[in-house]
This record gives structure tokens, C-alpha cells and sequence, in this order.
């Protein structure tokens, strides 16, 4: 048996692409990780955004931290890159009505050495 793990990162967004990608996973009965910015393509304590990640949740999906608003990490001091993560952690976990623990880690964006 083969096993795939699936994701998808930068969401949720505002014009329904989120919610089409669940629609398909429903379809198939397949799971994928959810890697969601706060504020990337829509503000996640914006209704529309709530009720997709609400959905995504309800689904089964785990949702993990992808940063606040997708910056390039290497831009950033140690301090500024910790607060992208639990900037998103509160907002997110703030937005679903979930405690910060449920959430899986991160996804890191854009860090060169």
C-alpha cells in the first residue's frame, strides 16, 4: 500500500478556492494538512474566513501554522520570526474556538542559509 500525505499552504483565502479543495477532498475521503497565515489572502477573524477554517476543522483536517502574513524568514531577527508564529497560533486558534495545543507546528517559508 502507497500512502500519500497531502497539503496545502496559504490559506485560507477569500474567493472560494479554500472551500472548492475541500469540497474535492470530501468527495474523494481523503485528508490533507491545512498550513494557514492569519492574514496572507484574507484575514482569519474575517467571517468568511472563519467559517472556512471552521469547516476545514469540522472536517478532519489538521491545521498548522504557516506564519502570520507569509514573510521571508531570512528578512527577519529571531524575534520578529517567533512572533510571526504565535501571532498566527493566536489568531488562528482564536478564529477556529480551539486551544493553541490542537494545533500541529509549522510550515517554514522562504528561510535560505
Amino acid at each position: 500500500m502507497q500512502t500519500a500525505a497531502l497539503t496545502f499552504d496559504d490559506g485560507p483565502d477569500g474567493d472560494g478556492h479554500t472551500d472548492a479543495v475541500l469540497d474535492a477532498l470530501k468527495a474523494a475521503g481523503v485528508k490533507a494538512t491545512f498550513f494557514v497565515n492569519a492574514n496572507n489572502y484574507c484575514d482569519v477573524t474575517t467571517a468568511p474566513c472563519k467559517a472556512t477554517l471552521a469547516r476545514i476543522s469540522a472536517e478532519g483536517h489538521p491545521v498548522a501554522d504557516h506564519t502570520y502574513d507569509h514573510p521571508h524568514l531570512d528578512t527577519l531577527t529571531n524575534a520578529q520570526i517567533a512572533t510571526e508564529f504565535s501571532s498566527v497560533d493566536a489568531d488562528v486558534g482564536q478564529a477556529m474556538t480551539v486551544s493553541l495545543s490542537d494545533l500541529t507546528c509549522c510550515a517554514i517559508v522562504h528561510f535560505q542559509t
